[in-house]
């Protein structure tokens, strides 16, 4: 017994890698203690290469942000991204839509008057979404066989797990997959997957509630497009805690009504959907559902939106990245008027915000916007709300000028609808 009991020991011990070369590891790993091969990272290189993309970025509804970017290299070539973050106490809905038959992402936005929208799950060759759909309560498709992964959102709280759990109490559910993210770890899909590239869409939420989306772009030269396992590593690297996969290739579409309102004849596409296997925005496909965005209307420009009309005025960088990274100033003794030109989406009533600028040797100054004169705290850097006013739709101009004695100092304006 003792010889067999030996033999078993010795084959087990053939069998295990010593932790780090020392006895102690193999010792543990006899126990059963020993770590777990530690994943390599597919791109060991993308919170770098994400840190110093050229993003433009943009205010898309109130507290909620769009960043795209084109990178000359993310792994096996360029990459397009789109990274949507919507603050966790920002005023939003979020409501998972199933129409009658396929239809546009673009479409399906517009007729529901969201403001943002993007694709979302697998749906079946007869155009039915495949597994489990809940839209405000109401199952619209039913679970599907296998248990796939799946997330749910009920007033701003969100829910990542499998669809066989117990979705009752969550009022929109969305089954796609699989799990790109779980507790802060990147999963691993195989070799298979690891060198399978597609564009792709992703919804994650950070540790602080903060729901990321993200579109890949793919299939043409200019985009390469991500595995699985990539583009986990590219929502982790966002902060995601957890995330899950949603429909890819020719269904990734990420929309947003500001995109329209920002340039006359934009379609709102924020990514070059691939049907055409070009990098335009003319590929995109039907789709069985979306998920859609509700909020708060916000219109944004900044200083290279400024029309100045009368004196002179200079333009520095604040160095802190915010929109166009630049304002526009003039000292106390030069008189400057100007105007800042913008479209409104809708008409209605609207507070007309400034964001406070922040550089050496200058403060913000009181301008007077349209009759009114707004008197700046020192230190502000927040939105500050200088007037309220009823605009109509379409296109219109925000007076400003300079005060005697003033600097003449401005960056960013925008609008927030009034509910």
């Amino acid at each position: 017994m003792r010889r067999t009991l030996a033999r078993r020991v010795a084959s087990a011990l053939a069998g295990l890698r010593p932790v780090g070369g020392s006895l102690v590891g193999l010792l543990l790993a006899c126990a059963g203690l020993a770590q777990q091969p530690v994943r390599q990272p597919v791109l060991p290189d993308v919170a770098t290469v994400l840190a110093s993309a050229a993003w433009q970025e943009r205010e898309v509804a109130l507290a909620v942000t769009l960043r795209r970017a084109w990178l000359p290299k993310l792994g096996p070539g360029p990459q397009s991204l789109c990274v949507l973050t919507i603050d966790p106490a920002a005023p939003t809905a979020l409501r998972v839509a199933v129409p009658t038959g396929l239809l546009p992402t673009t479409r399906q936005a517009r007729e529901a008057d969201a403001l943002v929208a993007w694709n979302g799950g697998f749906f079946l060759p007869n155009g039915r979404p495949r597994g489990l759909r809940r839209s405000g309560g109401v199952e619209l498709s039913p679970v599907g066989e296998q248990s796939l992964a799946t997330i749910g959102w009920r007033a701003g709280e969100f829910r990542l797990g499998g669809s066989h759990d117990d979705w009752q109490a969550w009022p929109d559910v969305l089954e796609a997959g699989p799990h790109l993210v779980r507790a802060g770890a990147v999963l691993d899909h195989g070799d298979k997957q690891r060198s399978t590239r597609h564009p792709r869409t992703a919804m994650g939420v950070a540790a602080d509630g903060t729901v990321v989306v993200v579109t890949a772009d793919g299939r043409t030269p200019l985009a390469r497009g991500l595995s699985l396992e990539e583009l986990g590593e590219v929502m982790l690297a966002l902060g995601c805690q957890a995330a899950i996969n949603l429909d890819g290739g020719g269904s990734t579409t990420l929309w947003a009504e500001a995109l329209e309102v920002a340039a006359a004849g934009s379609s709102g596409l924020a990514n070059h959907p691939c049907d055409n296997r070009r990098f335009d925005a003319a590929g995109e496909r039907a789709v069985a559902d979306v998920v859609l965005l509700f909020g708060t209307r916000t219109v944004v420009v900044d200083d290279d939106d400024l029309s100045v009309e009368r004196g002179a005025v200079r333009r520095e960088s604040d160095g802190s990245g915010q929109l166009g990274g630049s304002f526009r100033w003039a000292a106390a003794h030069v008189p400057v008027r100007g105007s800042y030109r913008l479209t409104v989406p809708r008409s209605g009533r609207y507070r007309v915000e400034r964001r406070g600028v922040v550089a050496p040797g200058l403060v913000d100054a009181a301008v007077q916007w349209f009759d009114e004169v707004r008197v700046p705290a020192a230190g502000e850097t927040a939105w500050q709300t200088v007037v309220e006013r009823v605009f109509p739709a379409g296109e219109t101009r925000i007076p400003v000028a300079s005060l005697p004695g003033w600097p003449f100092v401005l960056d960013a304006v925008r609008l927030v609808a009034i509910e």
